[in-house]
């Protein structure tokens, strides 16, 4: 594993595929983490469901944190 890079889970808020973003929640921080359409490509996904549960990368925005990559996907259920 390269130095530097954690690896986070969290639960998916909301995702808009027609927008191509939308919001997960970071288990271990609880901080709402944006994700955007390029986080989905490596796994070749387009949408996410809400309450589905994801491992990530996480990259330092201009103003926030973002989703770099996903890692994973585990279905699971909606977190109401």
């Amino acid at each position: 594993m390269t130095l530097g890079v954690s690896i986070h889970t969290g639960t998916v808020l909301w995702y808009d595929c027609g927008r191509g973003y939308g919001f997960v929640a970071d288990h271990f921080s609880a901080e709402k983490i944006f994700i955007t359409h390029t986080a989905l490509e490596d796994l070749g996904l387009k949408d996410l469901n809400k309450g589905s549960r994801i491992c990530f990368d996480v990259t330092q925005g201009k103003a926030s944190c973002k989703v770099h990559r996903i890692r994973s996907l585990t279905p699971c259920q909606s977190v109401h």
